[in-house]
């Protein structure tokens, strides 16, 4: 793994958090850890395109993460532009904007169950 990857130690009772930005279409590039959230906090796309945003889907649809949750950033300019087109083509992951979600967990263990709301 590279060393500007920072993957905290695996203990039973944690819920893993993945947070990332600003990827601007270099997503495929990425190492990504895997944990039971992922947040990706804007700026997904370079020039703010459809076919952008399908090929981020596709690299989302792909990874282990049981939840997934993304922010449209200054660049995703799809999202503004054509939203209902940009949300029907996001189906990897749940898109947040202006509102909030509740987002269960079964812990590893399977003896508990959070819930957090982002």
């Amino acid at each position: 793994m590279p060393p500007w990857v920072f993957v905290a130690p695996w203990y039973p009772h944690a819920v893993r958090i993945v947070a990332m930005a600003d990827t601007h279409g270099y997503h495929d590039r990425l190492v990504v850890p895997d944990g039971d959230l992922l947040v990706h906090a804007g700026d997904i796309t370079q020039r703010g395109s459809l076919d952008e945003l399908a090929e981020f889907n596709d690299f989302l649809s792909r990874l282990p993460h049981r939840h997934k949750l993304v922010i449209a950033g200054n660049h995703d300019f799809c999202f503004q532009h054509q939203p209902e087109a940009a949300r029907e083509l996001l189906t990897a992951a749940t898109y947040l904007q202006d509102e909030a979600r509740e987002v269960a967990q079964d812990l590893t263990t399977g003896l508990a169950r959070k819930a957090y709301r982002l």
